[in-house]
Protein backbone atom coordinates (compact mmCIF):
# COMPACT_ATOMS: atom_id res chain seq x y z
CA UNK A 1 0.00 0.00 0.00
CA UNK A 2 1.51 2.86 -0.89
CA UNK A 3 2.12 5.66 2.33
CA UNK A 4 0.23 9.17 2.82
CA UNK A 5 2.26 12.06 3.80
CA UNK A 6 0.75 14.92 5.39
CA UNK A 7 3.02 17.38 2.71
CA UNK A 8 3.28 17.21 -0.83
CA UNK A 9 5.90 17.89 -3.75
CA UNK A 10 3.92 19.19 -6.43
CA UNK A 11 5.95 20.11 -9.05
CA UNK A 12 10.54 20.51 -9.71
CA UNK A 13 11.18 22.30 -12.60
CA UNK A 14 14.31 23.41 -13.75
CA UNK A 15 15.28 26.97 -14.97
CA UNK A 16 18.62 28.10 -16.18
CA UNK A 17 19.80 29.21 -12.76
CA UNK A 18 17.15 28.57 -10.38
CA UNK A 19 14.94 25.30 -9.35
CA UNK A 20 11.31 25.98 -8.48
CA UNK A 21 9.20 23.52 -6.21
CA UNK A 22 6.14 23.55 -5.29
CA UNK A 23 4.20 21.74 -3.00
CA UNK A 24 2.02 22.24 0.10
CA UNK A 25 2.59 21.40 3.66
CA UNK A 26 2.57 22.76 7.31
CA UNK A 27 4.74 25.56 9.74
CA UNK A 28 7.62 23.83 10.39
CA UNK A 29 8.78 21.38 7.89
CA UNK A 30 11.74 21.29 6.17
CA UNK A 31 12.41 21.27 2.37
CA UNK A 32 15.42 18.62 1.82
CA UNK A 33 17.41 18.22 -1.26
CA UNK A 34 18.22 14.77 -1.86
CA UNK A 35 21.89 14.38 -3.66
CA UNK A 36 22.27 11.73 -6.23
CA UNK A 37 23.93 9.04 -3.51
CA UNK A 38 21.75 9.15 -0.92
CA UNK A 39 19.27 6.42 -1.39
CA UNK A 40 15.27 7.58 -1.68
CA UNK A 41 14.86 5.26 1.51
CA UNK A 42 17.35 6.75 3.70
CA UNK A 43 17.97 10.04 5.68
CA UNK A 44 21.32 12.18 4.60
CA UNK A 45 19.08 15.00 3.05
CA UNK A 46 20.16 18.45 2.61
CA UNK A 47 18.51 21.26 4.36
CA UNK A 48 17.00 23.75 1.74
CA UNK A 49 14.10 25.78 3.37
CA UNK A 50 12.08 25.82 6.29
CA UNK A 51 7.94 26.38 5.70
CA UNK A 52 7.01 29.35 7.69
CA UNK A 53 3.20 28.65 7.22
CA UNK A 54 0.88 25.95 5.83
CA UNK A 55 -0.60 25.60 2.97
CA UNK A 56 0.84 26.24 -0.87
CA UNK A 57 4.36 27.28 -1.33
CA UNK A 58 7.04 27.74 -4.31
CA UNK A 59 10.32 28.36 -3.46
CA UNK A 60 13.28 29.53 -6.05
CA UNK A 61 16.30 28.04 -5.44
CA UNK A 62 19.96 28.61 -6.83
CA UNK A 63 20.39 25.89 -9.14
CA UNK A 64 23.70 25.70 -8.91
CA UNK A 65 25.20 25.05 -5.13
CA UNK A 66 27.48 27.34 -3.73
CA UNK A 67 31.19 26.30 -2.50
CA UNK A 68 33.91 24.63 -5.02
CA UNK A 69 32.56 23.16 -7.96
CA UNK A 70 28.93 24.59 -7.49
CA UNK A 71 27.46 21.47 -7.96
CA UNK A 72 24.10 21.37 -10.66
CA UNK A 73 21.06 20.41 -8.30
CA UNK A 74 18.85 19.55 -11.73
CA UNK A 75 19.48 16.03 -10.61
CA UNK A 76 18.66 16.03 -7.14
CA UNK A 77 15.46 15.02 -5.41
CA UNK A 78 13.18 17.41 -2.99
CA UNK A 79 11.57 16.05 0.11
CA UNK A 80 9.94 17.69 3.01
CA UNK A 81 10.86 16.41 6.14
CA UNK A 82 10.42 16.93 10.05
CA UNK A 83 13.46 18.18 12.48
CA UNK A 84 14.27 14.83 13.62
CA UNK A 85 14.24 13.62 9.71
CA UNK A 86 10.96 12.10 9.90
CA UNK A 87 9.56 12.03 6.36
CA UNK A 88 6.40 14.25 5.37
CA UNK A 89 6.13 13.94 1.56
CA UNK A 90 7.52 11.53 -1.13
CA UNK A 91 10.96 12.49 -2.89
CA UNK A 92 10.78 14.25 -6.33
CA UNK A 93 13.03 14.17 -9.09
CA UNK A 94 12.43 17.39 -11.34
CA UNK A 95 9.02 17.01 -13.64
CA UNK A 96 10.36 19.22 -16.22
CA UNK A 97 13.02 20.88 -17.80
CA UNK A 98 12.11 24.77 -18.85
CA UNK A 99 12.96 25.46 -23.29
CA UNK A 100 15.38 28.34 -22.22
CA UNK A 101 17.69 25.38 -20.81
CA UNK A 102 17.60 22.34 -23.43
CA UNK A 103 18.70 22.69 -27.25
CA UNK A 104 16.18 23.29 -30.15
CA UNK A 105 16.75 19.65 -31.34
CA UNK A 106 13.39 18.04 -33.16
CA UNK A 107 11.86 14.53 -31.98
CA UNK A 108 13.46 11.84 -34.17
CA UNK A 109 10.88 9.42 -36.06
CA UNK A 110 11.40 6.67 -38.64
CA UNK A 111 9.18 5.01 -41.55
CA UNK A 112 9.98 1.78 -39.89
CA UNK A 113 11.40 -0.74 -37.12
CA UNK A 114 14.05 -2.26 -39.09
CA UNK A 115 17.70 -1.78 -37.36
CA UNK A 116 20.64 -2.97 -35.79
CA UNK A 117 22.20 -3.96 -32.64
CA UNK A 118 26.26 -4.50 -32.04
CA UNK A 119 27.18 -1.91 -34.97
CA UNK A 120 30.73 -2.23 -36.10
CA UNK A 121 33.19 1.09 -36.16
CA UNK A 122 32.03 2.95 -39.13
CA UNK A 123 34.83 5.07 -41.41
CA UNK A 124 32.98 5.91 -44.26
CA UNK A 125 29.19 6.79 -45.40
CA UNK A 126 29.79 3.68 -47.93
CA UNK A 127 30.02 0.96 -45.20
CA UNK A 128 27.75 -2.48 -46.12
CA UNK A 129 25.05 -2.30 -43.07
CA UNK A 130 23.79 1.34 -45.54
CA UNK A 131 22.67 -1.61 -47.90
CA UNK A 132 20.71 -2.86 -45.41
CA UNK A 133 18.15 -0.05 -45.11
CA UNK A 134 18.21 0.35 -41.00
CA UNK A 135 16.37 3.10 -39.19
CA UNK A 136 17.67 2.47 -36.04
CA UNK A 137 20.96 1.27 -34.44
CA UNK A 138 22.81 0.57 -31.01
CA UNK A 139 26.16 1.42 -30.00
CA UNK A 140 27.31 0.38 -26.32
CA UNK A 141 29.40 2.34 -24.16
CA UNK A 142 31.16 0.77 -21.11
CA UNK A 143 31.49 4.04 -19.04
CA UNK A 144 34.75 2.81 -17.25
CA UNK A 145 36.69 2.87 -20.32
CA UNK A 146 35.52 6.25 -21.01
CA UNK A 147 36.63 8.47 -17.77
CA UNK A 148 38.74 7.85 -14.45
CA UNK A 149 39.69 9.93 -11.83
CA UNK A 150 43.74 9.53 -12.45
CA UNK A 151 45.36 10.38 -15.40
CA UNK A 152 46.13 6.99 -17.83
CA UNK A 153 48.73 7.22 -21.33
CA UNK A 154 46.09 8.37 -23.76
CA UNK A 155 43.95 10.75 -21.73
CA UNK A 156 43.02 14.29 -21.86
CA UNK A 157 41.78 16.18 -18.85
CA UNK A 158 38.35 16.95 -18.30
CA UNK A 159 36.76 19.34 -15.65
CA UNK A 160 33.56 18.56 -14.08
CA UNK A 161 32.05 20.72 -11.03
CA UNK A 162 35.66 21.57 -9.83
CA UNK A 163 36.77 18.14 -9.97
CA UNK A 164 39.36 17.02 -12.91
CA UNK A 165 38.95 13.88 -14.25
CA UNK A 166 40.57 12.21 -17.42
CA UNK A 167 38.98 11.04 -20.79
CA UNK A 168 40.14 8.30 -22.71
CA UNK A 169 40.27 9.78 -26.05
CA UNK A 170 40.53 6.83 -28.22
CA UNK A 171 37.62 5.35 -26.92
CA UNK A 172 35.85 8.51 -28.47
CA UNK A 173 37.22 8.67 -31.26
CA UNK A 174 36.18 6.01 -33.29
CA UNK A 175 32.63 6.53 -31.45
CA UNK A 176 32.37 10.00 -32.62
CA UNK A 177 32.99 8.77 -36.55
CA UNK A 178 30.63 5.85 -36.27
CA UNK A 179 27.87 8.23 -34.64
CA UNK A 180 28.18 10.82 -36.48
CA UNK A 181 27.92 8.18 -40.29
CA UNK A 182 24.98 7.14 -38.41
CA UNK A 183 23.37 10.41 -37.72
CA UNK A 184 23.88 11.45 -41.67
CA UNK A 185 22.05 8.42 -43.28
CA UNK A 186 18.91 9.47 -40.66
CA UNK A 187 19.53 6.21 -38.64
CA UNK A 188 18.30 6.75 -34.98
CA UNK A 189 20.76 5.80 -32.62
CA UNK A 190 19.93 4.19 -29.03
CA UNK A 191 23.07 3.79 -26.37
CA UNK A 192 23.70 1.06 -24.65
CA UNK A 193 25.09 1.94 -20.81
CA UNK A 194 27.05 -0.35 -19.23
CA UNK A 195 29.75 0.22 -16.09
CA UNK A 196 32.26 -3.07 -15.67
CA UNK A 197 32.55 -5.37 -13.04
CA UNK A 198 35.77 -3.91 -11.89
CA UNK A 199 36.52 -5.07 -8.11
CA UNK A 200 37.35 -1.75 -6.08
CA UNK A 201 36.92 0.36 -9.16
CA UNK A 202 35.11 3.65 -8.19
CA UNK A 203 32.44 3.46 -10.58
CA UNK A 204 31.46 -0.31 -9.94
CA UNK A 205 28.79 -0.83 -7.13
CA UNK A 206 31.03 -2.18 -4.04
CA UNK A 207 28.72 -4.98 -3.40
CA UNK A 208 28.94 -6.45 -6.50
CA UNK A 209 30.47 -9.63 -6.95
CA UNK A 210 32.87 -10.89 -9.52
CA UNK A 211 30.57 -13.49 -11.15
CA UNK A 212 28.96 -10.76 -12.94
CA UNK A 213 30.04 -9.50 -16.56
CA UNK A 214 28.75 -6.08 -15.47
CA UNK A 215 27.41 -3.92 -12.50
CA UNK A 216 25.56 -1.40 -10.95
CA UNK A 217 27.05 1.71 -11.00
CA UNK A 218 28.57 2.99 -7.50
CA UNK A 219 25.40 5.28 -6.30
CA UNK A 220 26.50 4.33 -3.10
CA UNK A 221 29.40 6.92 -2.03
CA UNK A 222 29.41 10.40 -3.15
CA UNK A 223 32.58 9.81 -4.82
CA UNK A 224 30.87 7.07 -7.10
CA UNK A 225 28.19 9.26 -7.79
CA UNK A 226 29.60 12.39 -8.67
CA UNK A 227 32.16 9.94 -11.10
CA UNK A 228 29.24 8.84 -12.72
CA UNK A 229 27.41 12.28 -13.12
CA UNK A 230 30.69 13.35 -14.64
CA UNK A 231 30.94 10.80 -17.29
CA UNK A 232 27.05 11.36 -17.81
CA UNK A 233 27.28 15.20 -18.47
CA UNK A 234 29.72 14.38 -20.98
CA UNK A 235 28.02 11.98 -22.73
CA UNK A 236 24.75 13.65 -23.10
CA UNK A 237 26.52 16.93 -23.73
CA UNK A 238 28.69 15.46 -26.40
CA UNK A 239 26.00 13.30 -28.26
CA UNK A 240 23.11 15.98 -27.97
CA UNK A 241 23.51 17.59 -31.39
CA UNK A 242 22.21 17.01 -34.60
CA UNK A 243 25.38 16.05 -36.26
CA UNK A 244 26.03 13.25 -33.45
CA UNK A 245 22.99 12.40 -31.66
CA UNK A 246 21.81 10.10 -29.13
CA UNK A 247 18.36 10.78 -28.29
CA UNK A 248 17.38 6.49 -26.11
CA UNK A 249 19.56 5.31 -23.48
CA UNK A 250 19.31 1.83 -22.78
CA UNK A 251 20.20 1.69 -19.41
CA UNK A 252 22.30 -1.66 -18.26
CA UNK A 253 21.51 -4.54 -19.34
CA UNK A 254 18.86 -6.93 -19.04
CA UNK A 255 18.71 -6.36 -15.17
CA UNK A 256 16.45 -9.22 -14.62
CA UNK A 257 19.68 -10.93 -14.36
CA UNK A 258 21.25 -9.15 -12.62
CA UNK A 259 23.40 -11.69 -11.34
CA UNK A 260 24.67 -12.28 -14.54
CA UNK A 261 24.37 -8.65 -16.36
CA UNK A 262 24.38 -6.10 -13.82
CA UNK A 263 25.25 -7.39 -10.71
CA UNK A 264 25.13 -5.79 -7.35
CA UNK A 265 25.30 -8.66 -5.07
CA UNK A 266 22.14 -10.52 -3.56
CA UNK A 267 19.65 -8.06 -3.50
CA UNK A 268 16.03 -7.87 -2.35
CA UNK A 269 14.37 -6.40 -5.43
CA UNK A 270 13.38 -2.56 -3.84
CA UNK A 271 16.72 -2.14 -2.67
CA UNK A 272 18.35 -3.50 -6.37
CA UNK A 273 15.38 -1.21 -8.24
CA UNK A 274 16.08 1.87 -5.46
CA UNK A 275 19.46 1.95 -7.13
CA UNK A 276 18.56 0.97 -10.46
CA UNK A 277 15.89 4.06 -10.53
CA UNK A 278 18.15 6.63 -9.23
CA UNK A 279 21.15 5.52 -12.37
CA UNK A 280 17.67 5.47 -14.93
CA UNK A 281 17.22 9.18 -13.26
CA UNK A 282 20.96 10.44 -13.25
CA UNK A 283 21.03 9.76 -16.88
CA UNK A 284 17.40 11.01 -17.71
CA UNK A 285 17.96 14.09 -16.45
CA UNK A 286 21.18 14.82 -17.72
CA UNK A 287 20.45 13.94 -21.01
CA UNK A 288 16.91 16.76 -20.62
CA UNK A 289 18.82 19.44 -19.72
CA UNK A 290 20.52 19.01 -23.66
CA UNK A 291 17.53 17.32 -25.27
CA UNK A 292 14.05 17.83 -25.10
CA UNK A 293 13.50 14.45 -26.55
CA UNK A 294 15.87 12.75 -24.27
CA UNK A 295 14.13 9.15 -22.81
CA UNK A 296 15.65 5.97 -20.82
CA UNK A 297 14.55 2.63 -21.50
CA UNK A 298 14.73 0.00 -19.50
CA UNK A 299 16.68 -3.47 -20.24
CA UNK A 300 14.79 -7.19 -19.81
CA UNK A 301 15.15 -10.46 -21.05
CA UNK A 302 12.23 -12.17 -22.76
CA UNK A 303 11.78 -13.77 -19.09
CA UNK A 304 8.38 -12.30 -18.68
CA UNK A 305 6.51 -13.98 -15.44
CA UNK A 306 8.47 -16.58 -15.42
CA UNK A 307 11.58 -15.98 -12.98
CA UNK A 308 14.78 -18.04 -14.30
CA UNK A 309 17.08 -20.47 -12.75
CA UNK A 310 20.40 -19.17 -10.68
CA UNK A 311 21.29 -16.49 -8.46
CA UNK A 312 20.01 -12.69 -8.62
CA UNK A 313 17.16 -13.06 -10.60
CA UNK A 314 13.92 -11.49 -10.57
CA UNK A 315 10.52 -11.75 -12.39
CA UNK A 316 10.18 -9.43 -15.06
CA UNK A 317 6.59 -8.55 -14.54
CA UNK A 318 7.04 -7.99 -11.15
CA UNK A 319 10.27 -5.86 -11.63
CA UNK A 320 8.37 -3.32 -14.17
CA UNK A 321 5.61 -2.87 -11.92
CA UNK A 322 7.52 -2.04 -8.90
CA UNK A 323 9.57 -0.33 -11.52
CA UNK A 324 6.60 2.27 -12.58
CA UNK A 325 5.18 2.49 -9.05
CA UNK A 326 8.35 3.91 -8.35
CA UNK A 327 8.33 6.25 -10.83
CA UNK A 328 5.00 7.60 -10.60
CA UNK A 329 5.74 8.16 -6.67
CA UNK A 330 8.92 10.41 -7.63
CA UNK A 331 7.28 12.08 -10.78
CA UNK A 332 6.70 10.86 -13.73
CA UNK A 333 9.63 10.37 -16.61
CA UNK A 334 10.10 9.63 -20.12
CA UNK A 335 10.86 6.14 -19.71
CA UNK A 336 10.32 3.25 -21.63
CA UNK A 337 11.20 -0.64 -22.49
CA UNK A 338 14.09 -2.37 -24.02
CA UNK A 339 12.69 -5.78 -24.51
CA UNK A 340 14.91 -8.80 -26.05
CA UNK A 341 12.20 -11.49 -27.06
CA UNK A 342 14.57 -14.13 -28.37
CA UNK A 343 12.65 -17.31 -29.27
CA UNK A 344 12.06 -19.21 -26.18
CA UNK A 345 15.24 -21.04 -27.00
CA UNK A 346 17.77 -19.01 -28.02
CA UNK A 347 19.07 -22.29 -29.89
CA UNK A 348 16.13 -22.91 -31.64
CA UNK A 349 14.67 -20.23 -34.36
CA UNK A 350 11.63 -22.10 -34.96
CA UNK A 351 9.86 -19.46 -32.75
CA UNK A 352 6.59 -20.06 -33.91
CA UNK A 353 7.28 -23.48 -31.90
CA UNK A 354 7.18 -21.98 -28.49
CA UNK A 355 5.04 -23.98 -26.15
CA UNK A 356 5.40 -21.93 -22.49
CA UNK A 357 3.68 -18.67 -24.16
CA UNK A 358 0.26 -17.54 -23.80
CA UNK A 359 -1.54 -15.04 -24.86
CA UNK A 360 -2.63 -13.21 -21.33
CA UNK A 361 -0.50 -11.16 -18.74
CA UNK A 362 0.42 -14.21 -16.75
CA UNK A 363 2.45 -15.71 -20.17
CA UNK A 364 5.78 -17.18 -19.42
CA UNK A 365 7.51 -15.70 -21.52
CA UNK A 366 7.27 -13.19 -24.48
CA UNK A 367 9.01 -14.09 -27.62
CA UNK A 368 8.12 -13.47 -31.18
CA UNK A 369 5.42 -15.87 -31.24
CA UNK A 370 2.95 -13.83 -28.63
CA UNK A 371 5.03 -10.43 -28.63
CA UNK A 372 1.54 -8.44 -29.21
CA UNK A 373 1.40 -9.49 -25.05
CA UNK A 374 4.07 -6.50 -24.33
CA UNK A 375 2.33 -3.53 -25.89
CA UNK A 376 -0.96 -4.66 -24.30
CA UNK A 377 0.21 -4.79 -20.79
CA UNK A 378 2.35 -1.17 -21.16
CA UNK A 379 -0.61 0.80 -23.33
CA UNK A 380 1.57 3.99 -24.22
CA UNK A 381 5.03 3.15 -23.08
CA UNK A 382 7.57 3.55 -25.95
CA UNK A 383 9.12 0.14 -26.40
CA UNK A 384 12.26 -1.08 -28.53
CA UNK A 385 13.53 -4.58 -28.82
CA UNK A 386 17.13 -3.63 -28.46
CA UNK A 387 18.51 -7.04 -28.79
CA UNK A 388 16.73 -10.56 -30.25
CA UNK A 389 17.64 -12.30 -33.13
CA UNK A 390 17.31 -15.90 -34.80
CA UNK A 391 19.97 -18.76 -34.48
CA UNK A 392 21.16 -21.00 -37.42
CA UNK A 393 22.17 -24.09 -35.72
CA UNK A 394 24.29 -24.59 -38.55
CA UNK A 395 25.09 -23.09 -41.55
CA UNK A 396 23.18 -25.36 -43.91
CA UNK A 397 20.71 -23.99 -46.82
CA UNK A 398 17.89 -25.05 -44.39
CA UNK A 399 18.83 -23.62 -41.03
CA UNK A 400 19.48 -19.94 -42.76
CA UNK A 401 16.11 -20.57 -44.50
CA UNK A 402 14.33 -20.99 -40.56
CA UNK A 403 16.10 -18.07 -39.60
CA UNK A 404 14.20 -16.01 -42.93
CA UNK A 405 11.09 -17.31 -41.42
CA UNK A 406 11.52 -15.83 -38.01
CA UNK A 407 12.54 -12.92 -39.73
CA UNK A 408 10.19 -12.64 -41.54
CA UNK A 409 7.34 -14.07 -39.19
CA UNK A 410 7.78 -11.32 -36.88
CA UNK A 411 8.05 -8.45 -39.33
CA UNK A 412 4.50 -9.08 -40.54
CA UNK A 413 3.36 -8.61 -36.86
CA UNK A 414 5.62 -5.25 -36.33
CA UNK A 415 4.01 -2.67 -38.64
CA UNK A 416 0.62 -3.58 -36.52
CA UNK A 417 2.48 -2.77 -32.90
CA UNK A 418 3.19 1.34 -33.37
CA UNK A 419 4.66 1.63 -29.14
CA UNK A 420 6.95 -0.98 -30.64
CA UNK A 421 9.50 1.83 -32.32
CA UNK A 422 12.20 -0.15 -32.88
CA UNK A 423 13.47 -3.87 -33.71
CA UNK A 424 17.80 -4.32 -32.91
CA UNK A 425 18.76 -7.26 -35.11
CA UNK A 426 21.47 -9.50 -32.87
CA UNK A 427 23.76 -9.19 -34.62
CA UNK A 428 25.67 -7.81 -37.62
CA UNK A 429 28.32 -10.76 -37.86
CA UNK A 430 27.80 -14.45 -36.54
CA UNK A 431 30.60 -14.74 -33.42
CA UNK A 432 29.69 -18.40 -32.33
CA UNK A 433 33.24 -18.58 -29.92
CA UNK A 434 31.87 -15.88 -28.20
CA UNK A 435 28.20 -16.86 -27.53
CA UNK A 436 28.00 -19.89 -26.91
CA UNK A 437 27.87 -21.45 -30.51
CA UNK A 438 25.09 -19.17 -31.26
CA UNK A 439 24.94 -17.62 -34.74
CA UNK A 440 22.43 -14.76 -34.53
CA UNK A 441 24.09 -13.17 -37.31
CA UNK A 442 23.20 -12.37 -41.15
CA UNK A 443 26.96 -13.01 -42.21
CA UNK A 444 28.96 -15.18 -40.84
CA UNK A 445 32.14 -15.71 -39.13
CA UNK A 446 34.23 -16.15 -41.65
CA UNK A 447 32.10 -13.03 -43.68
CA UNK A 448 30.27 -14.62 -45.96
CA UNK A 449 26.78 -12.96 -46.11
CA UNK A 450 23.78 -15.70 -45.12
CA UNK A 451 20.09 -16.09 -46.74
CA UNK A 452 19.28 -13.65 -43.72
CA UNK A 453 21.31 -10.81 -45.23
CA UNK A 454 19.17 -10.62 -48.42
CA UNK A 455 15.82 -11.54 -46.34
CA UNK A 456 16.36 -8.32 -44.03
CA UNK A 457 17.22 -6.06 -46.99
CA UNK A 458 13.86 -6.83 -48.93
CA UNK A 459 12.05 -6.22 -45.50
CA UNK A 460 9.78 -3.00 -46.33
CA UNK A 461 10.52 -3.17 -49.88
CA UNK A 462 8.69 -4.74 -53.10
CA UNK A 463 11.20 -7.70 -52.30
CA UNK A 464 10.13 -8.85 -48.78
CA UNK A 465 7.18 -11.22 -50.72
CA UNK A 466 10.11 -13.40 -52.18
CA UNK A 467 11.35 -13.78 -48.90
CA UNK A 468 7.51 -14.30 -47.20
CA UNK A 469 7.30 -17.38 -49.64
CA UNK A 470 10.39 -18.89 -47.78
CA UNK A 471 8.57 -18.37 -44.48
CA UNK A 472 5.03 -19.81 -45.68
CA UNK A 473 7.06 -22.99 -46.67
CA UNK A 474 7.92 -23.55 -43.32
CA UNK A 475 5.33 -22.09 -40.88
CA UNK A 476 1.88 -23.84 -39.79
CA UNK A 477 -1.08 -21.51 -41.79
CA UNK A 478 -2.02 -20.71 -38.20
CA UNK A 479 1.40 -19.13 -37.29
CA UNK A 480 1.87 -16.89 -40.78
CA UNK A 481 2.55 -13.95 -38.41
CA UNK A 482 -1.26 -12.66 -37.23
CA UNK A 483 -1.73 -10.70 -34.31
CA UNK A 484 -3.80 -13.03 -31.72
CA UNK A 485 -6.29 -11.31 -29.28
CA UNK A 486 -4.98 -10.87 -25.65
CA UNK A 487 -6.59 -11.44 -22.65
CA UNK A 488 -5.53 -8.12 -20.61
CA UNK A 489 -6.44 -10.01 -17.19
CA UNK A 490 -3.46 -10.91 -14.81
CA UNK A 491 -4.37 -14.23 -12.07
CA UNK A 492 -6.07 -13.02 -9.10
CA UNK A 493 -8.01 -10.38 -11.10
Amino acid sequence: MEEVYPGEISEVVVLKDKIRVTGKGNAGMQLKELPVHVPSYAKGGLLIEKLSASGEFSFLIARFAKGPGKRDRALSRWRLEGSSGERFSSSRWPDRVDESVSRDLPKLTAPHQKGLGGIPHIGNADHEIFELGIRHATVNFVLNGLIYKEQKPGTKPFAFEGQRYFLNENFLRGRDRTIQMLCEKDIIVTCILLVGNRSGALMTHPEAEPRGTYAMPNLKTELGGKLYRAALDFLTNRYSTPEKRISNWVIHNEIDQAGTWTNMGDQPLGRYLETYMRSARIVYHSARLRDPHARVFVSLTHHWNKTSFGNGVYNVRDLLDLFGQAAAAEGEFGWGVAYHPYPQSLRNPDTWNDDDVTYDFDTPYITPKNIEVLPAYLGDRPILLSEQGFNTPTLSLEDQRRQVAGLMYLFRKLPNLPTIEAFHLHRYQDMPDREGGLRLGIIDENGNRKLAWDAYTAIGTDNQSEFGKVANELLPESERGNLKEVSRKKSGD
